[in-house]
């Protein structure tokens, strides 16, 4: 493994602390400017407008992001390759799998996301649960998820 020198350590650092303010300071500017131009004749519609659909989606926003990057790093850590992603242990396949098995029985709305979700998480215990049945290490793992992510693949391709 590569280790960072104590000066590039702090680069890095100052370097992730300005692009969080930069973030930080969009986010607010999007939810100042985004409501348009021109006179409002009720005054409390703009309130409403700001608390009751900015606000929440941008801070829904910041939470997906924050919970993407954790699961990113998790999974760079577990798997000690700075390229690893979700599609590396089936985790994209289940989800694409559960969405097209949701679209194509004429569910929509918020069916679709949650199918995405329970998709995900049945391959990744699936995954999981095999993984310590037959033991291996991380190699395993990573075979197992590669087996797992092409059958969803040729399960969605069969679907569709």
């Amino acid at each position: 493994m590569i280790h960072n020198s104590p000066l590039k350590t702090t680069t890095l650092k100052k370097l992730f602390s300005y692009v969080a303010l930069v973030i930080i300071s969009l986010c607010v500017v999007w939810l100042c400017l985004g409501v348009g131009f021109g006179k409002w004749e009720n005054p409390n519609a703009m309130d409403e407008l700001f608390w009751q659909l900015r606000y929440p989606r941008v801070v829904t926003a910041l939470l997906v992001g924050m919970a993407l990057s954790v699961s990113g790093a998790a999974l760079q850590a577990l798997f000690e390759n700075p390229l690893a992603d979700p599609s590396l242990i089936g985790t994209s396949g289940g989800a694409a799998l559960g969405v097209v098995v949701v679209i194509s029985l004429g569910v929509a709305g918020v069916g679709v996301p949650l199918a995405a979700f329970i998709g995900s998480m049945l391959v990744c215990l699936f995954i999981l649960a095999f993984h310590r049945f037959m033991g291996g290490g991380q190699m395993g793992l990573l075979i197992l998820g590669f087996i797992i992510s092409a059958f969803c693949g040729a399960v969605v391709s069969l679907i569709l």
